[in-house]
C-alpha cells in the first residue's frame, strides 16, 4: 500500500483516524456506513495515485480504526465540521472528493461548506434522497430484492463481501481490509447491544437540501437499473465534465471498477493547472 502517515486528529466529536499524504491537490476518501476503513476500502485506487498527489483517507466513528464514540446526539452537521477541523489541520489548499454510498451526503455538505477550492466529486452509488427515504426498500428495485433475497443473513452477507473483495484485492490489501474490519467489530463487541448506543448517526430532511454547486465537476458511477435515480439526483449538475457512468453489478464499484474511477480522477485533477 502508498505509504501513508497515520494519525489521531482531534476534532469536536474526539479523535478522528485519519491516513494522510502531503501534497496538492488533495484526493480525499470517504467510505458509506459499515467497518472497514477507508484507507484499506480504497486501496486499489490509492496504491495507483501518482506520487505527486496528496491523499486523506478518514474513518468516521465507529468505523475501521477511529475509536468508539456513541452518535446518539449526532448530526450531520457535527460530522462534517469535524470534517472540515480535519481539512484545517492538514492545510493543502485544493482537494477531489471520492465518496462510497451514504458518504455522499457528507460530501455534498463538505464541498459547499469548505473554504478550499474542490476540483471535483467522484460518487460511487452515492445515496441519494429518495432511497434514503424510501429506507432502501428493496421494492423500489427488483435487482435489490433478488440480490437481498440471496444474503438473508448476516453470515451470508459477510461471505458475500469477503468473496468480492477477494477477487478485486491483492492478498495484502484483502488481508488487511478484513484486518480493519475485525478491529472495529472487537471494539464495538461491549457496546453495540446497549439500548441507548448509537452506532451511526440520524439524517434529517434538512441535510436533503444541499445539491452540488453548477461550479464542479461531478462523476457518478452507478449501476445501470438507477440511471433513473441519479439523473434525478442531487449529485448530476450542469458542468460540461459532469457524466453518469453505468457499470458493474454490485455496490462496491471502487473495488472493481478502479481503472475507470482513476481515469476519470486524472481528468479532474488536471483542473487543479487551470486554478
Amino acid at each position: 500500500m502508498a505509504a501513508l502517515n497515520k494519525e489521531m486528529v482531534n476534532t469536536l466529536l474526539g479523535p478522528i483516524y485519519t491516513c494522510h499524504r502531503e501534497g496538492n491537490p488533495c484526493f480525499v476518501f470517504l467510505s458509506g456506513a459499515g467497518f472497514f476503513s477507508t484507507a484499506d476500502n480504497f486501496a486499489n485506487i490509492i496504491d495507483k495515485l501518482p506520487d505527486s498527489i496528496g491523499i486523506l483517507t478518514i474513518d468516521a466513528p465507529n468505523s475501521g480504526y477511529s475509536p468508539v464514540s456513541n452518535q446518539a446526539n449526532v448530526g450531520l452537521r457535527d460530522w462534517v465540521n469535524a470534517i472540515l477541523m480535519i481539512f484545517e489541520h492538514f492545510k493543502f489548499q485544493s482537494y477531489l472528493l471520492c465518496v462510497h454510498s451514504i458518504g455522499g451526503f457528507t460530501a455534498l455538505q463538505i464541498m459547499n461548506q469548505s473554504s478550499k477550492a474542490c476540483l471535483g466529486f467522484i460518487g460511487l452509488e452515492p445515496t441519494t434522497a429518495m432511497i434514503y427515504r424510501a429506507g432502501f426498500s428493496s421494492d423500489l428495485y427488483p435487482q435489490l430484492a433478488l440480490r437481498r433475497q440471496k444474503l438473508k443473513t448476516a453470515a451470508d452477507r459477510l461471505n458475500y463481501l469477503k468473496d468480492l473483495s477477494r477477487s478485486h484485492f491483492s492478498s495484502q490489501q484483502f488481508k488487511q481490509l478484513w484486518r480493519g474490519y475485525d478491529y472495529c467489530q472487537r471494539q464495538l463487541n461491549d457496546v453495540q447491544s446497549l439500548p441507548d448506543f448509537k452506532i451511526r448517526l440520524a439524517l434529517g430532511e434538512e441535510d436533503f437540501k444541499t445539491g452540488i454547486s453548477e461550479k464542479i465537476p461531478s462523476i457518478v458511477f452507478s449501476e445501470s437499473f438507477r440511471e433513473k435515480e441519479y439523473l434525478e439526483s442531487e449529485y448530476l449538475n450542469k458542468h460540461t465534465q459532469t457524466k453518469l457512468i453505468l457499470c458493474g453489478q454490485h455496490h462496491y464499484l471502487h473495488w472493481s471498477e478502479t481503472n475507470s474511477i482513476l481515469e476519470k480522477a486524472e481528468q479532474l485533477l488536471s483542473n487543479h493547472e487551470k486554478l
